[in-house]
């Protein structure tokens, strides 16, 4: 919140109703398929964005909409469906090679 130049405690409110959500639905929000893991991420990221905006419109500061739309919220929405996508590509890779090697260790 503080290094983002934001209104204090915006982000910490959209973390904790992000986790909220992520808890009552469970894993079923997550995909291992990476183009649905994608456009969740995505998704996720463009409501993030939204309710920030939301949030500091709501308390007093003028954010336009249009401006913010397309400088902020779609690009770190893009970014960040890039990088958690190519996280959760590296992280299965490495599960699978693993795996291997223990089936390859236990001679199955």
């Amino acid at each position: 919140d503080v290094l983002s130049g934001e209104l204090l405690g915006t982000q910490m409110f959209l973390k904790t109703l992000a986790g909220y959500f992520s808890a009552l639905f469970g894993s079923g929000m997550l995909s291992k398929d990476l183009p649905i893991h994608f456009l969740l991420l995505a998704l996720l990221s463009l409501m993030n964005g939204l309710l920030n905006l939301f949030l500091i419109n709501l308390f007093g500061e003028s954010a336009p909409f249009r401006d913010a739309m397309l400088r902020i919220i779609l690009p770190s929405a893009g970014w960040n469906a890039l990088v958690g996508s190519l996280f959760l590509y590296v992280t299965q890779k490495r599960l699978l090679k693993q795996r291997s090697m223990e089936m390859q260790e236990n001679g199955e």
